[in-house]
This record gives C-alpha cells, structure tokens and sequence, in this order.
C-alpha cells in the first residue's frame, strides 16, 4: 500500500513538472521578423530625417525596367510637386486667418463671413510664427525605395511653410477631428485644421496610385516602352541605379587582363591535342 502510494505520487510530481515546464514554453515569446510581412515598396516623408509618413505596398504586374526608367522619375517628380502644393496651400490658408494679431478666428461656417474676437493683452498668441530660420535648417524628404534601397530622393527647403503647418503634415488630409460637426461649435485649432484639409484628396492613396500605374505592365501595354536613356547635346544619360559609364569605363579597362586570367585557367588547343594524344 505504502509503495502505490509513492508511486503514484512520484507519477503526479512528474506530471506536475512536465505541464509547468509545456505552459512556460507556451507562455515564451515569439520573436517575429515584421520583413516577412513588408511589401517590396515602400515610401516615406521625412521633415529632418524624421520620418512623418511611411507606407508599404504592392506593384500587381510589376515591370523591373520601370525602375531605370524615365517615366517613373517624371511620376515621382509629379508625386512631390504635389505634397509641395499641398503644403503651400495650408500655408497661405493657415497666415490668412492668422496673420493679423491679436485678432483670432473663433469659428468657420460654409459661405458665411468668419467671426472674430480679440483676446486681452496677456494671453500668450500660440499662432503667431515669428521664427527666423535659416535656409534649408528645416528640410521636407520624399523616398522611394525598393527592397529597403533608395531609388529616388527628393531634398527641398521647408522653412517658408508655417511651423504650425510643417510640424501637423497629414498627406491623409483625415477629417476625423471635425466630421459630422458643426462648424461653429469647433475650437480655434480644430477649425483652422478643417479649413486646410476640407475637400481634400487623400494624397497616400494617390500616390500609391501613381506609383503603381507607372510600374506595372499594364502601363507598357498602353502606353509603349520605357525610356532608359536620355540625349543631351552629344551626350547619352542612362537612368540607371548605378553608374553605367563608370561601369563600362572599368569593363574595358581590365578587359586584356580579365581575358589573360581566363586563358590561363584552361588549357589551350594546343595542350587539349597533346593530351587526347598522349593521355
């Protein structure tokens, strides 16, 4: 009786252990490597080197010459001209309902004329932009990138948009803070907010957009073959990820010695006759 009873406790411990040992295996976290997931492409809006809007996506039908092409640097230049604009539009939009202090807009309304008020000396203007940057000591980057390598960047001077408007970049221009709410009733920040993006296109999807009907097949089939290589005066540029004169240039340069070294790797004919002769 004694020793079933050991034995069977010696079972229970050894379930014991072997459940504790399974939940804690269980219970261990999975490393997941996020790349797996990640489309090919992918671009980002960086406001020094900050990266402000980033998305991954997929190109249906993708044609590997679009890469190399100028079509897709004239889409991309398109892409950027576009963020340029909409920013510059927010700005004048934002300095027009701010600009005269210390009166302030306390309310926007669909064809009606804005209401104003003055605030009292003492309250801080948190508006007002009075700063005085140096050229280029804001910078806006647009990256396209393939396989985590750059293909296109676009650098450009972003010190004349508003500091209220370059650090609050939406590309999304999402109406989620004011939709379904009357004009009127909104704060001063929410408004001016409403006013820069109402009826505004999402530039994300457009620009993914853009960039997928320029790299698929579909476009060489409607619009013809890309354009790789561009003359100018008496010279031919190719659109190329890499340097190919550079390339070229090495080419001929190490041709004699490349085709020394191979020749010297296999016997010649003459060596080829001796040895089906004598071997």
């Amino acid at each position: 009786m004694t020793i079933f009873a050991e034995k069977k406790c010696y079972t229970c411990l050894t379930n014991f252990f072997y459940n504790k040992m399974e939940r804690e295996e269980q219970k261990k976290e999975v490393q997941v490597n996020n790349d797996m997931y990640r489309e090919r492409f992918q671009f980002l809006l960086s406001v020094n080197d900050n990266i402000i809007c980033q998305r991954y996506f997929k190109v249906n039908g993708f044609n590997k010459y679009s890469i190399e092409s100028m079509e897709l640097k004239d889409a991309i230049d398109e892409i950027v001209a576009l963020i340029q604009n909409d920013l510059q539009s927010k700005s004048r939009i934002f300095l027009y309902y701010t600009s005269n202090e210390p009166i302030k807009l306390t309310g926007f309304s669909e064809g009606e004329e804005p209401t104003y008020f003055t605030y009292p000396e003492e309250i801080e203007d948190t508006y007002s932009d009075n700063e005085r940057l140096e050229p280029y000591e804001v910078t806006f980057k647009f990256t396209f990138m393939m396989d985590n390598k750059v293909v296109y960047e676009r650098i450009w001077d972003g010190t004349d948009y508003p500091k209220y408007v370059r650090n609050g970049v939406d590309l999304t221009n999402s109406d989620s803070s004011y939709r379904d709410r009357e004009p009127l009733s909104l704060h001063f920040s929410v408004a001016i907010i409403r006013r820069m993006t109402f009826g505004r296109e999402d530039l994300v999807y457009g620009i993914i957009r853009k960039l997928c009907e320029v790299m698929s097949n579909s476009y060489v089939d409607t619009c013809g073959s890309y354009t790789r290589s561009e003359q100018y005066g008496d010279e031919l540029y190719y659109l190329s990820l890499y340097n190919k004169k550079y390339i070229d240039g090495w080419d001929a340069a190490v041709k004699d010695k490349t085709r020394e070294y191979y020749v010297k790797l296999y016997p010649s004919a003459r060596q080829i006759e001796r040895i089906e002769k004598y071997l």
